[in-house]
């Protein structure tokens, strides 16, 4: 894992590159995405383009997460577009998924990125408050779907 930050003798920010790495933090991930098996989970962190994740590590244990990925369209231009921000439960509300917003966000302006975007289900309403209240991010559509 290449150290991205370090926030004190027992945290740090680190950006996951191996398989083994995104192997290890499956098990948080998985609070997340509890449909995604370990497979393939693994299989979409290597074939989404550019996919890349930041994680915070406390004493050799991930407790949060972020994965995200450079994209461009008509609607928002150039921005990095995050997939996945979690914490593990027992450490939410500490800080740690505003630092590793905050360090996406350096990320994209260092990219050239004009926005960072990401995308969060209904029901998750602290999750919602959080992006609202404590990233100063703005609600700016719905998304529809239709399963094929």
């Amino acid at each position: 894992m290449k150290i991205i930050k370090q926030i004190s003798d027992k945290l740090v920010i680190q950006e996951l590159s191996e398989l083994t790495e995104f192997k290890a933090a499956y098990p948080l991930v998985r609070q997340l995405r509890q449909t995604l098996s370990q497979a393939v989970y693994l299989d979409f962190v290597q074939k989404i383009p550019g996919y890349r994740a930041l994680v915070i590590v406390n004493q050799g244990k991930i407790i949060s997460y972020a994965g995200f990925a450079e994209q461009i369209n008509m609607y928002e231009g150039k921005h990095l577009f995050i997939y996945e921000l979690l914490t593990n439960e027992a450490h939410r509300d500490l800080g740690y998924g505003k630092l590793l917003v905050e360090t996406i966000e350096q990320e994209g302006k260092a990219r050239g990125c004009q926005m960072l975007v990401l995308t969060s289900g209904l029901a998750r309403k602290e999750a919602h408050r959080f992006y609202l209240e404590k990233m100063g991010m703005t609600q700016s559509s719905l998304v529809f779907r239709k399963d094929l």
